[in-house]
């Protein structure tokens, strides 16, 4: 049952034929065996192993032993390439840890069920202790990797030790651990290098803020400059515009040309309009305007428009 990898399948059945008919204790125990597993076997296993009936039946009556070992051979590849594999499973028990989070408990079973896989084909590692303290050396616990290596020194020094009795002291100061909370508590140096983690957290947080900050009020002096920049420019161009109207407001002065030409255009000096404008002073609109009627408030600002428009003719 546990060694089945060591006995052949040619060998089961040499025994079997000697008892399979008998009126005997072995082929009573045969058929018991058979109707066990039988009965134990889910559908899916029934439909691969109970239609390999030559392979676990002598004359036609069914052989225990024979089925069981059909079972094993069909659930497990015996084969030199399986015990290769165990073999180096237990030489990265170190990596199986780190993939299990350090549970020491199944951590424990799995070395049992590659060391049984192993003996059930006949093979045996005298490795396995030195490959269990690589393993325990992984766990992720400082107080319990200080314990194994406590452990191992001795061992080291001559003392009289198993992978069992290692493995079963490794998993008691697992649960003592766990039971005080201090499986996988901090160290003193830990506590502090967490504590700088969120002190230099914070100190990012609060320059990202910041810089945030600067960067709006940076924009928001770009924005308010740009007005300012935009305002003075218009300012600038009336104060410029009023200045190259300043001569059309000066009148001439007695017996000098009541028309001029500036900028190849020709001005006239508008009476009405107290400006030299380039509409004749017989054709002015406005003293027939004030004439016919008083101005409006609204008549009053279309004038002032008409008469700045005049002024800003080239």
């Amino acid at each position: 049952m546990t060694e089945y990898g060591r006995i052949d399948i040619d060998d089961l059945k040499t025994d079997a034929t000697a008892y399979i008919n008998q009126d005997s204790r072995e082929a009573q125990n045969s058929y018991q065996m058979f109707l066990c597993i039988t009965n134990s076997l889910t559908e899916t296993w029934r439909a691969k192993i109970l239609t390999e009936t030559k392979q676990y039946t002598i004359n036609g009556v069914p052989s225990g032993p024979l089925l069981f070992k059909l079972l094993m051979t069909r659930s497990a590849t015996d084969t030199r390439a399986t015990v290769t594999y165990i073999r180096t499973a237990l030489s990265r028990l170190d990596d199986y840890m780190k993939s299990i989070d350090s549970n020491i408990e199944k951590f424990n079973l799995y070395v049992r069920k590659l060391r049984q896989d192993l003996s059930a084909r006949g093979e045996e590692s005298n490795d396995v202790l030195v490959n269990v303290f690589k393993g325990y050396a992984a766990a992720s616990d400082e107080a319990f990797t200080r314990y194994i290596q406590r452990q191992k020194d001795a061992y080291d020094e001559g003392k009289n030790v198993d992978e069992d009795s290692i493995m079963k002291d490794a998993v008691n100061k697992f649960n003592h651990l766990k039971l005080e909370g201090k499986w996988n508590a901090l160290s003193a140096d830990q506590e502090k290098l967490v504590a700088l983690q969120a002190e230099f957290k914070m100190l990012r947080d609060k320059n990202i803020k910041l810089s945030g900050n600067l960067s709006n009020d940076k924009k928001k002096r770009g924005t308010d400059s740009g007005k300012t920049s935009s305002n003075n420019k218009k300012s600038n161009k009336k104060k410029k515009d009023a200045a190259s109207w300043a001569w059309k407001k000066v009148p001439p002065k007695k017996g000098e040309p009541k028309t001029v030409k500036k900028d190849n255009k020709t001005y006239h000096w508008c009476d009405d309009h107290s400006a030299w404008t380039l509409h004749n002073p017989e054709t002015c609109e406005l003293e027939k305007e004030s004439k016919e009627s008083e101005p409006s408030s609204k008549d009053t600002s279309k004038q002032a428009a008409t008469y700045a428009a005049i002024l800003s003719q080239e």
